[in-house]
């Protein structure tokens, strides 16, 4: 996506549901898929994406740095990308749209895309009106949903043990196939 469009809106100004992208990432480990779920403080009322609050009495954000670095320590490019998302990890986010913001940006760092110049948040973007209706688009990629997308194959470090895994966090792609993965992404 970033590639084919000049600016990508972030919308964190929607309701924040349960159960989305937004609060978990799969990764590919040793006994395959995992899922990583970011535990966030429950409310009364549905609270905008901005505004949600990251459960800090629980350890998880540790337990995924662990679970990163077992699953992808062996990955030929884990070394090369590593620091990046371990810093993310040392430190304490509040919430949650920050600590997605960190790693939206470490990711587009891994593969070379401008964060500044390609992604604007909703809340902060002067005219909306050139975009496509965000409410239809939030659902389109979800983990209780089939996905109607072709990926395209790449190495995976157990591949050999459990096939080949689609729908993966971007970061299996960027420890398995480092600079390559532009161009594995640009075929979407």
């Amino acid at each position: 996506m970033a590639f084919v469009y000049d600016k990508i809106v972030l919308d964190d100004v929607s309701k924040f549901r349960k159960q989305s992208y937004r609060n978990r990432c799969r990764i590919y480990g040793a006994n395959g898929v995992q899922d990583l779920i970011i535990a966030v403080q429950s409310g009364k009322t549905q609270l905008q994406y901005k505004d949600v609050k990251i459960d800090l009495s629980q350890t998880h954000l540790k337990q995924h740095w662990f679970a990163i670095r077992s699953a992808y320590g062996n990955a030929p490019f884990f070394e090369h990308y590593a620091d990046a998302f371990s810093s993310i990890y040392e430190k304490e986010f509040v919430f949650l749209l920050d600590l997605n913001m960190a790693f939206i940006k470490a990711i587009c760092k891994g593969l070379k895309i401008s964060f500044e110049e390609k992604f604007v948040l909703a809340s902060q973007a002067e005219n909306l009106q050139g975009f496509k209706n965000l409410e239809g688009l939030r659902d389109i990629i979800h983990p209780k949903k089939i996905s109607d997308y072709k990926p395209t194959k790449y190495h995976q470090v157990f591949e050999d043990r459990h096939g080949w895994q689609p729908n993966l966090s971007v970061i299996d792609l960027l420890f398995n196939e480092g600079p390559a993965s532009v161009e594995i992404l640009k075929q979407f």
